[in-house]
């Protein structure tokens, strides 16, 4: 594949030794392919049925209220997307995607702990 925003940058740094190029150019590039980059390592976020929620929920044996506090979410919310009335999307969705793929390790902050 080939990477064309990797390319440009390069020709902008070598651009800007000689003037052609303005700093807040490279500037902007440069954060263009470190966006890319950060989103890379998110990998794919998929979204979730009321099903599969109240599955992975009861998977890490937790109660909605569980859920909702670990979340900063209120357990009205769990229910209605367990009830599929509403759907996770964003930073909720990204969360529920971590904890299926990572388990509780994930909220181990929140004890104080550090995760491995």
């Amino acid at each position: 594949m080939v990477d064309h925003l990797s390319d440009l940058k390069g020709m902008a740094h070598e651009m800007q030794k000689i003037g052609g190029v303005s700093s807040d150019t490279v500037k902007y590039i440069d954060s263009r392919i470190q966006m890319r980059e950060f989103r890379a390592r998110l990998g794919t976020i998929v979204s979730m049925s009321g099903q599969q929620i109240k599955e992975l929920r009861e998977r890490h044996q937790l109660t909605q209220a569980m859920l909702a506090e670990l979340m900063n979410l209120s357990t009205v919310t769990i229910s209605k997307w367990e009830r599929d009335e509403k759907n996770p999307n964003g930073t909720a969705l990204m969360v529920l995607n971590a904890l299926n793929e990572k388990g509780m390790q994930i909220f181990a902050w929140r004890n104080g702990k550090e995760s491995s």
